[in-house]
């Protein structure tokens, strides 16, 4: 007899971007493992590209829609009291924003722009009256979610398990991190809250090692590593569309606390004196005002081509045609390891990534999918031999160990996922 999953996912497909991708592959092939799936997610309408499109309330009514794979509830926005009354009321007064957070994180509130307790709160109690799980999933972030873990576990007999995506605060994973007062005031107050919160958790899921420790400091039980992985069957579908032009890609959002000197450095000096038959595509980037004046300064126009965020596919139809997959290293970061990184290594293209990533290399040390460099010189060097090389060939010859990086698939994590539900519901309260 299947068991009943219920999926609490603020962010799920059309919604763009990563973190949608997560949730959805669970849905795909928990049935597989006689599973049966309900997601509560906000209505999401796909267009969403920037952060103003990402937090802009939404007032459709609740829907509930049968899918292929799984039942899927989508619900409006709804936004805590007080902070409505500040942001209509109070937002332009001089000082009064650093004392209405503070006082908010006081009580518990973090993340207020994306507020998923109060958008599921309320629906979940009536919701749960009527509907029994055997196990709730909490996908996090954004940050407020833990908050419903009580009221779950008071409306429902479910385990739960809670899987961090993200960290409460992804600065902590800084190698020498020294937060100011303002910000340690904060940390620990989303950290007492968290662990009041995970007091009603079972199991909890992360994406990275380096979250494992984050969580063991404020949870006792078990912790369990489960990549983020990549979508097989979608990347699979899509055939290598010859380039006219060498090209070098780069895919994602890109972040202001990225090192990004090396990398761009390394490409100015590339580019000098070449011809016009290399194309430098920054995919996903052009909403993002800073980074795209930064990558101007860097990139003459001739070269570089621009898009804004796209859609899943289109993203990975422009990893899978790129001759070179550039990315950055986290390396001022503790295992940081984000879902282009597997993006990239299903293509089987070459990555280049600068600066070294202790992470990454390890990773790349078992697939092969590509190199480090820690220099502008070695960076310059590896561009070279592979434009020689596509200039002679028409293509880069590489070989990524691709039945390594099989084992990274969305269906194979969900299936950990699965499992883990499967042993969490057999393991005594």
């Amino acid at each position: 007899m299947d068991k009943t999953v219920l999926i609490i996912a603020y962010y799920f497909p059309p919604v763009k971007g990563a973190a949608p991708w997560r949730p959805y592959s669970w849905c795909q092939y928990f049935g597989q493992q006689q599973l049966k799936t309900t997601v509560i997610t906000r209505h999401w309408q796909g267009f969403e590209s920037n952060w103003a499109q990402m937090t802009a309330p939404n007032f459709e009514p609740p829907k509930v829609g049968i899918e292929k794979d799984y039942t899927l509830i989508q619900l409006p926005t709804k936004a805590w009291c007080l902070y409505t009354f500040y942001r209509n009321y109070l937002f332009k007064i001089p000082g009064l924003s650093a004392l209405f957070f503070a006082f908010a994180a006081a009580l518990g509130r973090f993340g207020l722009e994306v507020d998923a307790y109060t958008t599921f709160a309320a629906y979940l109690i009536n919701h749960l009256k009527t509907n029994n799980y055997d196990a709730i999933v909490v996908t996090y972030p954004p940050s407020n979610l833990l908050k419903l873990l009580p009221l779950l576990r008071k409306h429902s007999r479910a385990k739960i398990i809670v899987d961090f995506r993200d960290w409460l605060n992804n600065e902590m994973l800084q190698h020498n991190y020294k937060p100011g007062i303002k910000q340690q005031y904060l940390n620990y107050c989303q950290s007492c809250y968290a662990k009041k919160h995970l007091k009603f958790a079972d199991a909890v899921t992360v994406v990275t090692p380096a979250f494992t420790p984050l969580v063991q400091a404020l949870y006792k039980g078990p912790v369990h590593l489960i990549y983020n992985g990549y979508e097989h069957e979608l990347l699979a579908s899509l055939s290598k569309q010859k380039q006219r032009k060498f090209t070098i890609a780069y895919i994602g959002n890109m972040y202001a606390n990225m090192n990004m000197d090396l990398l761009l450095d390394g490409l100015q000096i590339f580019l000098k004196n070449k011809t016009h038959n290399i194309q430098v595509q920054f995919i996903g980037v052009a909403s993002q005002q800073a980074m795209l004046q930064k990558i101007n300064a860097f990139i003459p126009q001739p070269f570089l081509i621009t898009t804004p965020m796209l859609d899943k596919q289109e993203a990975l139809q422009y990893t899978k045609n790129a001759d070179v997959l550039l990315q950055f290293g986290w390396t001022d970061y503790n295992g940081i390891v984000g879902t282009k990184t597997f993006d990239y290594m299903a293509s089987g293209n070459p990555i280049l990534l600068a600066p070294a990533d202790v992470v990454m290399q390890q990773l790349f040390d078992k697939t092969n999918a590509g190199i480090t460099v820690s220099t502008t010189h070695l960076f310059v060097q590896a561009l070279e031999t592979w434009y020689d090389e596509w200039k002679q060939n028409g293509h880069i010859k590489w070989h990524t160990h691709l039945g390594v990086v099989e084992t990274y698939s969305r269906k194979n994590q969900s299936n950990l996922m699965a499992a883990l539900i499967f042993e969490t519901l057999n393991t005594p309260a």
